[in-house]
């Protein structure tokens, strides 16, 4: 009995074909550098963007190829449909772009004005909280002499009210002297 050949599971996988295509420098390293994005090898970029996996996008694009793919189980062809630039689809959504850009840019503009605005108002307001900051610390300054003031009235008041007292006692012994030498001096007669 003849043994039937087996066939290498190798043998069953998809087959790849090396694809040489010449590219510019640049076109060269924006191929690479959109794959080290993706984290992908230039060869599985490449065929995923032909299966239609991958779009890369860009905002003047001269030709646009929009890829219908049926379900991958129904294992059906994939149908290309090419459309230029010169379309009026692509041409109003190009303009719809540039008044989407348009007013992006506005609000940009609008929002640096914002930011200068703001800027502005927090170097007033340090402005102001320095201001406040000398004008309470002239406060205190002048709080501290009041205190020193009222404390050396207070001190000369207290020094007034001890004079007049000792003035008035001496006033008192000297009118007690001359009551008692008057005295003395009647009785002595």
């Amino acid at each position: 009995m003849a043994r039937g050949r087996r066939r290498n599971s190798r043998d069953s996988a998809v087959t790849k074909t090396k694809l040489n295509i010449p590219v510019s420098p640049s076109t060269f390293r924006n191929l690479e550098q959109i794959a080290k994005q993706l984290k992908l090898s230039q060869s599985n970029l490449i065929e995923k963007i032909a299966k239609g996996e991958i779009t890369i996008a860009a905002v003047e694009a001269k030709e646009n190829i929009n890829f219908d793919t049926e379900s991958k189980a129904s294992n059906q062809a994939e149908n290309l449909s090419f459309s230029s630039c010169q379309s009026s689809q692509i041409q109003s959504e190009n303009v719809v772009d540039q008044e989407a850009y348009s007013q992006l840019q506005r609000q940009l503009l609008s929002y640096q004005t914002q930011i200068e605005q703001l800027k502005q108002q927090n170097n007033q307001f340090q402005s102001l909280q320095q201001e406040l900051s000398a004008k309470n610390q002239q406060i205190s300054q002048l709080e501290e002499q009041l205190k020193q003031i009222i404390l050396e009235r207070n001190n000369q008041s207290n020094n007034l009210i001890s004079n007049v007292l000792l003035s008035l006692a001496l006033i008192a012994l000297v009118a007690l002297l001359i009551k008692s030498y008057y005295f003395s001096t009647i009785v002595l007669n």
